[in-house]
């Protein structure tokens, strides 16, 4: 399960407005809550594709330590009218990026790596975790 407050929810609904590229941000958590989303410049050539910096990610990741924040996972948006665009389904790309971070981040046992997209002129996030190697679907839950 995935519990935010309304502040984190409202800090990734409003950064994600742009659906015509894929944007994407680090997750933090405190308490077992979602309390932080920081974005994350893209460094994909292609609108279809999301490279985080890792240079920003490794800035936010210390960030977050010195306050108390961890951590806790990476959200991407995927862009309509694309390859996979308006699919809340992970792509071939999508999956091996969360394996390939996670064999690199070996720290972590599971981290969130969500998925944005905008259909029916709605915004839905399927909240993703993984960890062992194994994808798992979060619910959220809002307090």
């Amino acid at each position: 399960m995935v519990i935010g407050n309304k502040d984190f929810i409202r800090q990734v609904e409003d950064y994600f407005t742009d659906f015509s590229l894929e944007r994407g941000g680090v997750l933090g958590i405190k308490d077992d809550v979602f309390v932080e989303f920081r974005p994350v410049d893209n460094l994909a050539k292609e609108k279809s594709s999301y490279i985080p910096s890792f240079e920003m990610l490794n800035d936010i990741a210390e960030d977050f330590e010195k306050r108390g924040v961890e951590f806790a996972g990476i959200i991407h948006s995927h862009a309509v009218g694309m390859c996979n665009g308006g699919s809340l389904l992970p792509s071939k790309e999508d999956l091996d990026f969360f394996k390939n971070f996670m064999e690199e981040n070996k720290q972590f046992k599971k981290l969130l790596f969500p998925i944005i997209t905008m259909k029916d002129d709605k915004k839905m996030i399927a909240w993703y975790s993984f960890g062992s190697n194994h994808l798992s679907n979060e619910e959220l839950t809002i307090i």
